[in-house]
């Protein structure tokens, strides 16, 4: 598995969306790390205080949704581009391809998080938003999450992928636009128990947020969202394995 999985970066490396992705997501975690950084005493928390250190922290919550899209890249790509065939044809075990270009979407995801992350550290930093003494528990398991949200939304986008391996536009732009803001229409009728349980209040419990109503506990929303990717991931190999491939 360590091999294909290798196999799987590696041929990520040699296209091109993917690379361009990821540097979107950390040039725009560095646009969005310095909006509360221009606009401190003007409507927004003063430098050096909590305030300020959750905005900046926060630049890093749209850079996932370049994650999950990535991860989806990642399995419909070979599909559109009909070089699965040849990758069938070196490993023909159809489960653990997938499981592969799973394991491999994690990977990157865990990267561009902790890339973004060392961005708003970087700003922080610079910008003496981040102090030492504001820095407590619940700080760092609101760093914590944020940054695991990436490899969490990968694996999410790698099953999404194999879901709809045969209708990339679908795989990668349908999940954005449901975590950009449809899934908060499309639930806003459901009572706020069963919302608990949506992606974006199971994220805002990973990520330690305390401005979702009945928010999630950190490991609970953690074990949500993992247990939503690999339902998807599952799901999407079934789909795959019977799929006519030439």
């Amino acid at each position: 598995m360590l091999v294909l999985t290798r196999t799987e970066l590696l041929k990520l490396r040699s296209t091109r969306w993917p690379m361009i992705l990821a540097a979107i997501a950390v040039v725009g975690t560095l646009l969005l790390a310095l909006q509360p950084l221009l606009k401190a005493g003007h409507g927004a928390p003063s430098i050096g205080t909590i305030g300020a250190t959750l905005a900046i922290l926060d630049a890093m919550s749209r850079g996932s949704l370049v994650a999950l899209v990535i991860g989806a890249l990642l399995v419909t790509s070979e599909f559109r581009h009909s070089t699965i065939t040849a990758s069938l044809l070196q490993v023909p075990d159809r489960a653990k391809l997938i499981t592969a270009k799973a394991a491999a979407a994690v990977l990157v995801g865990l990267a561009l998080g902790i890339a973004c992350f060392a961005v708003v550290l970087l700003v922080g930093a610079i910008s003496g938003a981040f102090q030492p003494q504001l820095v407590n528990g619940d700080i760092a398991l609101r760093a914590m999450g944020h940054i695991l949200t990436f490899p969490v939304y990968a694996l999410l986008g790698a099953g999404i992928g194999a879901l709809w391996h045969f209708n990339q536009p679908l795989a990668v732009l349908l999940p954005a636009i449901w975590l950009a803001g449809l899934e908060g229409l499309v639930l806003a009728t459901f009572p706020q128990p069963a919302r608990t349980w949506s992606l974006t209040s199971a994220t805002a419990g990973l990520q330690n947020s305390g401005t979702v109503p009945m928010v999630l506990p950190v490991w609970l929303g953690a074990v949500a969202l993992v247990g939503y990717g690999l339902i998807l991931v599952s799901a999407g190999g079934l789909r795959v394995l019977p799929a006519d491939i030439s």
